[in-house]
């Protein structure tokens, strides 16, 4: 059973019912004296990736990426910590869409940070500039916390789930089942999710980046944890700790002579499925567009604007 929340978190009762039905509430919260520092370290991050989708618990400074922690926890975790009571971050974290690549992301589930039978995780997602449909909005499957217990891991990126609730496909089953959103947000509007809801977003089709924050909350009490998968009936659970997530390379094998583990046998009818891997996507008209704390409606081609500057001097542009 997944611990509840405190009675005053998010501060609002209406808030807090719209949290647990849906698995997610909007929050105007932060100012722009909050954002502007946060675009100014990502500009002086040497990042090895510049197209697609990427984030900084991927760079490969590990300097880089304590940096990013430590400023996001600094400037936001204040205010995070007064939306939740009893809650601390755990780690801060940039996430990015280029103008150029591959920078959809289909329906997933985040890593489970926390066991989840006994603590529930609470993500923060940031955007640092206006977002829509065209440069990249974070979509959620309404209601999917409540799809039952679910382990997420590596290696690779999987799901456990308990064929009761579908015989088929695991992702597949949640897009049928609940209603796909896509988030128009003015900057500076927090997205607060619950870790086990399904979410995904669009590919950013403009020149200038698409810059976001994550940050990790889990109760004061609670042991952080990582899901390794040995094989297909199999997976390890690791008590790890902050420096993990800030300083292994997340596709390698982890390391168990450092983090305490137990090994887990699936039960009968719970069973594991590659979240990538089964491509399932939300297309152009198969989501409801969410415009109640949005900028303005536009068209892609305003959207895109008029620069002659090409996609990787975005990059570095100052001004995202």
């Amino acid at each position: 059973m997944t611990k509840e929340l405190p009675d005053n978190w998010l501060g609002d009762p209406q808030l807090r019912a719209e949290f647990a039905e849906k698995g997610y509430a909007l929050l105007p919260q932060f100012a722009e004296k909050e954002l502007a520092p946060l675009r100014s370290l990502y500009q002086s991050l040497q990042r090895g990736q510049n197209d697609g989708f990427f984030t900084s618990m991927n760079l490969e400074d590990s300097d880089d990426r304590r940096r990013v922690d430590a400023t996001i926890k600094c400037l936001l975790g204040e205010k995070a910590q007064e939306l939740l009571p009893g809650y601390r971050p755990l780690l801060g974290n940039f996430t990015v869409k280029a103008p150029e690549g591959d920078s959809e992301l289909r329906i997933h589930l985040d890593w489970s940070v926390l066991d989840e039978r006994h603590h529930r995780t609470i993500g923060i997602w940031l955007p640092l500039s206006d977002v829509d449909e065209h440069n990249g909005a974070l979509g959620i499957l309404e209601g999917s916390h409540r799809v039952g217990h679910t382990r997420r891991g590596s290696l690779v990126n999987f799901v456990t789930w308990d064929q009761r609730f579908s015989p088929s496909g695991f992702l597949e089953a949640v897009k049928a089942q609940y209603p796909a959103r896509l988030l128009c947000l003015k900057a500076g509007t927090a997205v607060i999710y619950d870790l086990s809801l399904a979410h995904f977003s669009v590919p950013n089709r403009t020149p200038q980046v698409r810059l976001a924050t994550n940050l990790m909350m889990i109760p004061e009490e609670a042991q952080p944890v990582h899901y390794f998968r040995e094989s297909e009936r199999r997976i390890r659970q690791m008590q790890v700790d902050q420096e993990f997530f800030l300083t292994r390379n997340m596709a390698a094998p982890p390391d168990l002579d450092r983090y305490p583990s137990i090994v887990e046998t699936l039960a009968p009818g719970e069973v594991i499925e590659e979240q990538y891997g089964t491509g399932v996507v939300i297309g152009e008209g198969e989501y409801t567009l969410d415009r109640r704390l949005g900028a303005p409606a536009r068209t892609l081609t305003e959207a895109i604007g008029r620069t002659n500057r090409p996609w990787w001097r975005q990059l570095f542009s100052r001004n995202n």
